[in-house]
């Protein structure tokens, strides 16, 4: 049951949707308000409904203040992301902008509305070794914090005078689907408009079924997933026959259930019907629900901790089996441009390959053991 204050902030997510105005507020507590946009990454959307209108001069301080801080940050990104688009345009490396870099400014009234913390860019596979050189060039350098390899993007750069983060992707997702192959997106990408730059973009079919798939990889934790998919469907669908095109994206990329599940809860949420409608079988809309079912705006990492096989161990123990399938064949059969390039160094690198991913292979592991003995 949905406490008076989260009723209060999907209200605001509402009029920003649907642009109708916003109603006088009951009785709320206000820091249990503050407290869960701040969880949720709200307070530029609590910002835009007016708080000065009817909110304590406090909380209008802590959310104007918190708007002025993103605003500020998601100015800085994007100034960088067009850095990067230059020095890689200079070097004849394609990019796509993915994620919050891109949804902020096509989705949203103002970037600062939507939340993100880096920058999110796909290329093709072929450009990875000369698109981390041109970062060296531009002052950043491995995080340290992310060992190689990783499973769909390569290790993240950071750039510590900027404290700008990039995650170059050669793929849209963590493991391959069947059918959504990353050349198909490349030729359904187009040059588009962002508010003050061009960029190679990807189709609005395409940011909708990414948009789901990492929603339903972070267990549908997060609003602003739902949101992102909310207010592209709303401008795509003026496209004739989108939902159709729609529905046969995601039956590609295998995530049929994760985006029907992800369209009934975005429109449940946000009190909007105008939302394409995806189908899958019963028990897979079943299976999402116990999964993300939104009962509550609450952080769900406590949410998630009750029931057999809770929705969060269940969730788990899917990644880790597959985690420890992906991790063995690679410890085993490395790639062969890994081979060949580590054939070239003086350093052992395919020991430290080996031990990493060993490392990795045994966190998954023991991980499926824990979770078997707590269900």
């Amino acid at each position: 049951m949905m406490s008076p204050e989260e009723k209060w902030i999907l209200h605001c997510i509402h009029t920003l949707i649907t642009g109708e105005p916003v109603n006088e507020p009951p009785e709320l507590d206000w820091d249990q308000v503050m407290h869960l946009a701040e969880v949720n990454r709200l307070m530029p959307i609590l910002q835009h409904s007016r708080p000065e209108e009817y909110a304590p001069e406090e909380a209008v301080e802590r959310i104007t203040e918190s708007s002025r801080r993103q605003r500020m940050r998601a100015a800085v990104l994007i100034d960088e992301f067009q850095r990067i688009q230059t020095a890689f345009h200079s070097h004849q490396i394609e990019l796509i902008p993915i994620k919050g870099i891109v949804e902020s400014q096509l989705a949203y009234p103002s970037p600062s509305m939507r939340y993100f913390d880096d920058i999110d860019i796909l290329i093709r596979n072929a450009d990875g070794d000369r698109a981390l050189g041109t970062l060296k060039e531009l002052g950043y350098e491995p995080h340290p914090n992310a060992p190689r390899p990783e499973w769909h993007h390569l290790p993240p750069y950071i750039h510590r005078k900027r404290g700008t983060l990039v995650e170059i992707h050669i793929d849209l997702i963590r493991r391959s689907q069947s059918g959504w192959s990353v050349e198909d997106v490349w030729s359904r990408s187009y040059i588009g408009q962002l508010r003050e730059s061009t960029a190679r973009l990807l189709s609005p079919s395409d940011r909708i079924v990414l948009a789901a798939l990492h929603a339903r990889h972070n267990l549908y934790q997060r609003l602003s997933a739902f949101l992102d998919i909310t207010l592209i469907c709303i401008e795509a669908m003026q496209k004739e026959n989108f939902s159709v095109e729609l529905a046969s994206r995601a039956r590609q990329a295998g995530a049929c259930c994760a985006l029907a599940y992800s369209l009934r809860t975005a429109g449940d949420l946000f009190s909007i019907v105008e939302l394409p409608l995806i189908t899958c079988s019963r028990s897979k809309m079943q299976n999402a629900q116990r999964i993300g079912g939104w009962d509550s705006l609450e952080s769900k990492s406590s949410a998630v901790k009750v029931g057999p096989l809770s929705r969060a161990s269940e969730m788990l123990l899917m990644d880790s089996l597959n985690d420890s399938l992906a991790l063995g064949t690679r410890l085993v059969f490395p790639s062969r441009s890994f081979v060949d390039s580590s054939a070239q160094e003086e350093s052992s690198a395919l020991w430290h390959y080996a031990r990493r991913l060993g490392s990795r292979l045994e966190q998954a592991a023991g991980q499926i053991v824990s979770l078997l003995r707590k269900n």
